[in-house]
């Protein structure tokens, strides 16, 4: 997280504009980093609200306003069960892990629908 906070700076500093990793608008780094982080969050939701890492609090939050990430974040299944028995629960409370179920899952309108293979 020093490197990212130090990229995010080195990023920045010649444009006011910009807020992301590649400049004024997200690019496909952004994201990447964001998923990584936004997971990190779930074993420690506490990881980016301090003043460790001012640039990338701020960052990690203005991710979080942009309207198509917040929508697809509210639907999204929510990964839980990190370090027992890692999921995802989907918005009806649905569970699935590695080892469930015997067939594919797809989601749909954030519901997982099971196919048989």
């Amino acid at each position: 997280l020093d490197q990212l906070e130090k990229e995010l700076a080195r990023c920045t500093k010649d444009d006011p504009e910009a807020q992301f990793f590649g400049g004024s608008t997200p690019t496909h780094a952004d994201f990447n980093v964001f998923h990584h982080l936004d997971n990190c969050s779930v074993v420690e939701p506490e990881l980016l609200h301090g003043t460790r890492w001012p640039g990338l609090g701020t960052w990690f939050y203005q991710m979080h306003e942009i309207p198509a990430l917040a929508e697809y974040l509210q639907s999204r299944p929510k990964l839980d069960g990190v370090g027992e028995d890692p999921g995802l629960t989907d918005r009806n409370g649905v569970r699935i892990t590695q080892r469930t179920p015997g067939g594919l899952a797809h989601l749909v309108d954030g519901v997982f629908v099971f196919a048989a293979r």
